[in-house]
């Protein structure tokens, strides 16, 4: 993800934390992480690792762009919803596992893995594959409720 996208999300996430009336150091205590990581993620230092960026979003009360999904799934679980996701765009785009692994630069056990939601890909993998897919993350990031 470029330098310019990590400072969107980051401005992002912290808008949201914002309107949920949170703290940096709140947040971090909530979901196990130090306030300096949040504030990183906030500046775009750094991305979010996907587990981080979920609790995140379950933590302002966003939607990741999988609504539809969670709808389906018991306990709202939104590692099972993106795994579902990824699978449902990735038979849309007509592309075969192998193809995004090959892409991604993964081996094709890993995107199965994902898929079935047992695995979380990293951050840049996460991004590299909605790039694939043609998605920008930011646009996953849905409103808060």
């Amino acid at each position: 993800m470029s330098v310019a996208s990590l400072s969107a999300l980051g401005a992002r996430l912290r808008q949201l934390r914002q309107r949920r009336q949170l703290e940096a150091r709140d947040v971090a205590k909530r979901i196990g992480k130090h306030t300096s990581a949040i504030y990183n993620i906030e500046r775009g230092v750094h991305g979010p690792t996907v587990e981080t960026l979920i609790a995140m979003l379950d933590l302002y009360g966003a939607e990741l762009g999988i609504r539809e999904q969670a709808a389906m799934m018991p306990g709202n679980n939104r590692r099972l919803c993106l795994a579902r996701w990824f699978r449902e765009q990735r038979h849309m785009h007509d592309l075969s596992a192998l193809e995004v692994s090959q892409r991604l630069g993964l081996d094709v056990s890993f995107v199965y893995q994902c898929e079935k939601g047992r695995h979380v890909p990293s951050f840049d993998s996460l991004d590299r594959w909605l790039l694939i897919l043609g998605v920008d993350l930011l646009d996953l990031i849905g409103a808060v409720e």
